[in-house]
């Protein structure tokens, strides 16, 4: 099959060819008709009138000299010649052998005129004379040659045009066929496709295009029109998809209220038998690997809106992580009845462990480990994944009771070569994890389990919990506190919670429940006293309004905390910001710190991102027995400003790295009405430029009684 050009230039060569051929025969005989025009006029100029070569006859045969010359004259004008004479033979010799002629040029063997040729191109003919049977003279007439030629080269022209009209001719009629015969073919093949291309056999159907250009487009449209049908299905599967994922995100979200009520209680049930003990703590696993399973299919299905667990820039909840990890690898390992994997994600020593890590690539490090795991047990055991959290770091572990590492394992990853217990292993999976918990600035220890198997630690740099999270309730004595949750098993964790901490502390806390805003206007009226604090959820199934716009309508932002498992969703994060409401996840409702204090507000509040700094202060004030409250961040603090009495000393870090100073954020509580505010320096106070609204510089050393609080 041809391409468009490859015929077209054909054609046009085939037709350039015949064009040529046709000039050239049309040249050859426009000139061959020209050649014998011009022959043919030569002799009949050649040619006397019978009466003047009688004429000449005599005058020469009575040797009239004069009245020869007179009408050779009368000739030169009349025919205009450049020159006539009348020689004898012997003349007529001598003239042909100066050797001007043609060598074709002999008058005396011709009967008739003879037209010869000079070699400057005039041209002479030669006429004989006879008198009684002998040839007495020769009349000699001449003319140049151009002037025979121009009196026809017309005649030459209108042939040669009649043969180039007849060329253009050729021409038109050869692409008119040409198009008639091909192209046009080609163009009505093209019509009738379109006119197909919304017929449902369209992607069989096929016609036997000859050109190339048109053969690919045919297969473009076929490939179009089966890419719209395939975007039509894949649009449709989309949807059905998205909706799947909504619902499977809802029935998560409602699965994980029970769930944290069955985390608590399950740490009650040390009184119960063994074997009950095991089947309660099956169930909530089992329900737990449900709710996580629904909830990443969803998130596969709908990332676009669905909230995941990711983070390279934010700090990642270490115990929510792993949590979800353990709970997809015990689906992953589920035929294998064998094989345990426990975790402590969700427990009181993750609670509130953070981390600045990439949070996929963590996954894929514990998944790894978790797997190599699996590979050492040689006949079932259990795998044990635990979250901890210190002062500076945050520690994962993953332990098994499977073969163990062999004796020559380098203890510490990170060298050259690693070998792995598993039979042809060569440890890179565990070198890409030991470089990768490396850029997050953290270590990983391999090394025996204390009875049996191994025991990997991946030690990171702990961080501060973003400014959403809301780290420990402060419950002071006799307090009322209004929980506003559509789900009974919420109101039965907090319910459980501060009649504990009433036992415990003597705090004598006052709960109302509301199961929405709509009961909440109707019921609240029924509290004995003022509502110190309100632990609120996100969304309520019978209400359009959420959790945050419940809180401001009735302006309570100050008293609130959102308890939520929407914590990741940016959207959220920001409007929580906007209005200072800290936000708790839900899953961590049974194990978030509860803080019985006096209701006394405190003397004095440290804001500062040095957390060495803020355990110094708290260490120091505490012996002086001086009530300290310490933030990280203005972000954190500007939650909680609120239930601070303005009189409360403030003391403030110069440098927090944020792009504000510390004399920037003393104007702005100044602003808000607080009056006792000081800086905090590592440099010398003197450096510090003066602030109408600071009342003192002081160093980072914790003041003392003696110092000016």
């Amino acid at each position: 099959m041809k391409t468009l050009s490859q015929r077209l230039s054909r054609f046009f060569l085939v037709l350039f060819v015949a064009q040529l051929c046709a000039l050239g025969v049309g040249l050859l005989l426009s000139y061959l008709m020209y050649q014998s025009r011009i022959v043919r006029d030569a002799a009949n100029w050649a040619r006397l009138d019978p009466l003047v070569t009688e004429e000449l006859i005599a005058f020469t045969v009575q040797d009239n000299r004069a009245a020869r010359d007179f009408l050779v004259y009368e000739l030169v004008l009349r025919n205009q010649l450049s020159h006539a004479s009348v020689q004898t033979p012997e003349q007529m010799r001598r003239t042909i052998s100066t050797g001007e002629w043609s060598k074709a040029c002999n008058p005396e063997l011709q009967s008739k005129e003879t037209v010869c040729e000079r070699s400057s191109g005039a041209l002479a003919a030669f006429v004989p004379l006879e008198h009684g049977g002998k040839r007495i003279a020769y009349f000699v007439k001449e003319t140049l040659r151009s002037k025979v030629v121009s009196a026809h080269f017309s005649e030459f022209s209108k042939y040669l045009l009649l043969t180039l009209v007849a060329c253009g001719l050729f021409n038109l009629v050869g692409v008119y066929f040409y198009f008639r015969t091909t192209i046009d073919q080609e163009l009505k093949r093209v019509f009738q496709l379109l006119s197909e291309i919304r017929s449902p056999s369209f992607a069989s159907f096929s016609l036997p295009f000859e050109t190339k250009e048109f053969a690919m487009m045919q297969d473009v449209l076929k490939e179009s029109a089966n890419a719209i049908e395939q975007t039509k299905l894949e649009k449709a599967q989309s949807a059905a998809d998205n909706e799947k994922a909504r619902v499977a995100f809802q029935v998560a979200h409602d699965i994980k209220s029970p769930l944290a009520a069955l985390e608590v209680a399950l740490h009650e049930t040390t009184k119960l038998p063994e074997q009950e003990r095991v089947l309660i703590r099956s169930a909530v696993h089992r329900i737990r690997d449900i709710a996580s399973a629904l909830l990443r299919d969803a998130r596969e299905r709908h990332p676009q809106t669905l909230p995941s667990i990711t983070g390279n820039v934010d700090p990642v909840d270490l115990g929510v992580l792993t949590e979800a990890l353990v709970s997809e690898k015990r689906l992953e390992y589920r035929a294998q009845s064998d094989v345990k994997i426990e975790t402590s994600g969700i427990s009181e020593a993750a609670f509130g462990v953070f981390a600045k890590v990439d949070a996929p690539g963590l996954k894929r490090v514990l998944s790894n480990l978790i797997n190599n795991a699996v590979e050492a047990l040689e006949s079932g055991g259990l795998i044990e994944v635990s979250v901890e959290g210190e002062a500076t770091e945050a520690r994962i572990r993953v332990k098994d009771t499977g073969r163990g590492m062999p004796a020559d394992l380098v203890r510490i990853v990170g060298l050259a070569a690693i070998r792995g217990s598993k039979p042809g292993g060569h440890g890179l999976g565990l070198m890409d994890a030991a470089h990768r918990v490396k850029e997050w600035g953290g270590r990983l220890f391999i090394e025996p389990a204390p009875v049996k198997g191994t025991e990997v630690t991946i030690f990171l740099p702990r961080a501060e919990s973003p400014p959403w999270f809301v780290p420990s309730l402060k419950i002071d004595r006799g307090m009322t506190i209004a929980v506003v949750d559509d789900d009974d098993s919420i109101h039965a964790i907090w319910r459980k919670r501060f009649t504990d901490l009433n036992e415990s502390a003597g705090t004598n806390v006052s709960l109302v429940h509301f199961r929405g805003p709509s009961e909440f206007e109707l019921l609240r009226k029924r509290a004995t006293g003022p509502i110190n604090l309100y632990l609120v959820d996100y969304e309520f199934i019978s209400s359009q309004e959420n959790g945050l716009d419940f809180i401001e309508r009735f302006g309570i932002s100050s008293a609130s905390k959102l308890i939520t498992s929407h914590f990741e969703e940016s959207s959220v994060v920001a409007r929580c910001r906007a209005l200072g409401v800290g936000m708790i996840p839900k899953g961590m409702a049974g194990f978030i710190r509860l803080r019985a204090e006096d209701s006394s507000p405190p003397k004095v509040v440290l804001i500062d991102d040095d957390i060495l700094v803020r355990t110094a202060w708290k260490l120091s004030l505490s012996r002086q027995g001086v009530a300290l409250e310490t933030y990280a961040s203005p972000a954190d603090f500007e939650m909680n400003h609120a239930r601070y009495p303005r009189s409360v000393r403030l003391y403030i870090d110069f440098e927090l790295g944020t792009g504000k100073t510390g004399a920037d954020f003393a104007t702005e509580y100044a602003q808000k009405g607080f009056s006792e505010i000081y800086l905090t320096t590592g440099h010398t106070t003197e450096a510090l430029s003066a602030n109408a609204h600071v009342k003192g510089v002081v160093g980072k050393m914790p003041p003392t009684i003696s110092s000016p609080i």
